[in-house]
């Protein structure tokens, strides 16, 4: 594809990507302190807790800050710069914003249209009826983005985008199991732990020291953590490298106010970067890599798992 219609396309995708920012923008320009409010006072059990709450939660606010902040525009953008114009991170960039587009409507806490009602059941029938009405203007947006995105790049191989896959699926095994013990111990991060703390708490620091101890531990010891062992995947670097990422989660989730803004840059940079490294894992030579083939296509072959 010649540059310059390639340079018109990833242009294209950040005007798309930009309007629900723009959107957003304006409606928080005319909202006001004056209104009607409503709260329901009363014992509260729910429907019991599910291991999803606190992903849902954490996603929704990642999302929102993205949008306030033009985020999704912002790396399409950084997809024209030479370092980072690679068919890899224009697929990463359009799968983020495809994934923005499906998760984000699926965040909000949903509840029955009686008074005080009840948070619908996740996969229920009236829950997946209001998810859908859910969807509007920023969703054909950011998929509209995506499209244009991916016009602008010739196809990336396979492998490359199935590594960087299993990296996030891996790490969203990790967070499961570290909110549900914390919700198990706590009581804390019901839905989300990324506002669920303040720093100078007791209960934060020991949030963040069991998740340091949790990735660093197995990073130091075998190389692998549960979600790593789950999709194929090793750590190799040093101590001082598998201490350094360790610290990265949980201080985000402790440091409430700039937590979401970290954990978007890294997801961010990596998403840009040749090889899918997170900028700490660049910054110290490791790396995460695959014990054997997983999404590789042989060549005059069929796509293998």
């Amino acid at each position: 594809m010649r540059p310059i219609r390639s340079s018109y396309l990833i242009v294209g995708a950040a005007v798309v990507a930009a309007y629900p920012t723009w959107d957003l923008r304006n409606q928080m320009a005319t909202w006001s302190e004056e209104g009607e409010y409503f709260s329901c006072v009363g014992p509260y059990d729910g429907l019991g807790w599910s291991p999803v709450d606190p992903l849902r939660g954490d996603l929704g606010t990642l999302i929102d800050v993205a949008m306030v902040w033009g985020v999704p525009a912002i790396l399409v953008l950084l997809c024209a710069l030479p370092m980072w114009r690679t068919p890899q991170a224009a697929q990463r960039v359009a799968c983020a914003l495809t994934l923005m587009a499906v998760i984000h409507p699926a965040t909000p806490l949903y509840s029955s249209p009686d008074v005080c009602g009840l948070p619908l059941p996740v996969f229920g029938a009236e829950w997946l009826e209001a998810v859908i009405c859910g969807w509007g203007t920023d969703q054909v947006c950011w998929i509209g983005a995506a499209a244009l995105l991916l016009a602008s790049a010739p196809p990336a191989p396979v492998r490359e985008l199935g590594t960087a896959a299993r990296r996030v699926l891996a790490f969203l095994v990790d967070y499961v199991v570290v909110t549900t013990v914390c919700h198990a111990v706590q009581g804390r991060g019901s839905y989300g732990v990324l506002s669920s703390f303040d720093w100078f708490e007791s209960e934060a620091l020991a949030f963040a020291g069991f998740v340091f101890l949790y990735f660093w531990g197995q990073h130091a010891l075998w190389g692998q953590t549960l979600g790593k062992r789950a999709f194929g995947l090793r750590f190799t670097g040093s101590g001082r490298a598998a201490a350094l990422r360790a610290l990265v989660f949980p201080l985000a989730v402790v440091v409430a106010a700039e937590g979401p803004f970290v954990l978007l840059a890294i997801a961010g940079l990596a998403a840009l970067d040749p090889d899918g490294r997170a900028p700490y894992d660049r910054l110290t030579g490791a790396d995460v890599t695959s014990n054997g083939a997983w999404l590789t296509r042989p060549a005059g072959g069929r796509l293998r798992i």
